[in-house]
């Protein structure tokens, strides 16, 4: 039932050799705002960088976290957004890839939009979009503790193995 730190998430990925992957995700409500369009409550799910890669999902516009973003604290300010909200809140309009949109007042850049079909890893909630956990210190009042503290908890992992992906609170 309790979560992780990010240094935890690090030493999953790194040192546990019965998983073909790790990944590390955090869900939690935001303000987010957009140029001529008032804040908005949102949900965007935190992960780390092998996110998209690890459960096989290809871009419906633009891209996803690549290979090395999402390992720095502080350093990828992206957003992926859902499917269904960029078609519910932008129209689906095409040319908000490379725009900026502020996540509690913080510019993130809009990378891509993912297919229409996924939702996320989590099986509680779809969230409107998709930001690196590295990005918690900006984002959420205990970001940094997450990021730079063993005792920093809230991160849940999913891991995969040879039979499929399995979600588990570590």
């Amino acid at each position: 039932p309790h979560g992780h730190s990010w240094l935890d998430y690090q030493d999953y990925r790194d040192r546990v050799g019965v998983f073909d992957g790790v990944i590390a995700t955090f869900m939690m409500p935001v303000h987010l705002s957009a140029a001529g369009q008032p804040p908005e409550r949102a949900w965007i799910e935190a992960t780390s960088g092998n996110y998209f890669s690890m459960l096989g999902v290809e871009p419906a516009q633009g891209r996803l976290f690549q290979r090395g973003e999402g390992e720095k604290a502080g350093t990828d300010p992206f957003i992926v957004l859902a499917h269904s909200y960029w078609k519910r809140r932008f129209g689906a309009d095409p040319s908000m890839v490379g725009k900026t949109v502020f996540i509690n007042g913080h510019p993130f850049t809009v990378i891509g939009i993912t297919p229409e079909k996924f939702f996320s890893a989590q099986w509680s909630i779809g969230p409107n979009a998709f930001v690196p956990a590295t990005m918690l210190a900006q984002l959420y009042p205990n970001g940094e503790s997450m990021l730079r503290e063993r005792g920093g908890a809230g991160l849940q992992s999913l891991r995969a193995t040879e039979g499929g992906c399995h979600a588990r609170a570590s």
